[in-house]
């Protein structure tokens, strides 16, 4: 029988996590516009992209022996599910409360904390889920692309927010 490469679970995560990817980075555009918004301050906005962007440096290196020995579809799927538990609390916090930079900072500390766990644990699977090694080779370098597009986000970020006006800002990425 000839090894394909789109298995189930290679289709399940490699959708779940192009999803999880573009909701992450949208998400992170979204709360920096609302930061600066309510803060007008390109510096402030600047220290929480900065701050947020923390998780993503330090938690692979304390994480990454703790995700290497534990089960990782399983890590996976509880991530995503605290991420959705994260972000119904956060829209419940948003209605009871007017903004509040802590807050923000908060939920976008946690919600990178769980996406440098989630890149851990997808990272060291998705190689599992590949029984074609031509196709393998494609995927790294598709994949090491789409990576780049994301980390390059947080300076679009501020280019965006020096560039334009708060409004035009928002109009110029919709159209």
């Amino acid at each position: 029988m000839k090894k394909t490469l789109w298995s189930h679970d290679f289709i399940i995560i490699t959708l779940g996590t192009l999803i999880s990817a573009i909701g992450s980075t949208a998400m992170s555009f979204a709360l920096s516009l609302v930061v600066f918004d309510h803060t007008s301050s390109t510096l402030m906005t600047g220290i929480f992209t900065a701050i947020s962007l923390m998780p993503t440096v330090l938690i692979p290196i304390l994480a990454a022996p703790l995700v290497d020995g534990c089960c990782r579809k399983r890590l996976i799927v509880m991530l995503d599910s605290g991420n959705g538990i994260l972000y119904l609390l956060f829209a419940a916090f948003l209605l009871m409360q007017e903004f509040s930079y802590a807050g923000y900072l908060i939920f976008s500390l946690l919600t990178a904390s769980f996406g440098a766990i989630y890149s851990l644990a997808y990272s060291s699977l998705y190689p599992d889920l590949i029984r074609n090694p031509p196709a393998q080779t494609f995927l790294n370098v598709f994949f090491k692309n789409i990576t780049r597009t994301f980390v390059r986000q947080p300076f679009l970020n501020s280019f965006f927010t020096k560039t334009y006006s708060k409004k035009s800002a928002i109009t110029a990425l919709l159209t």
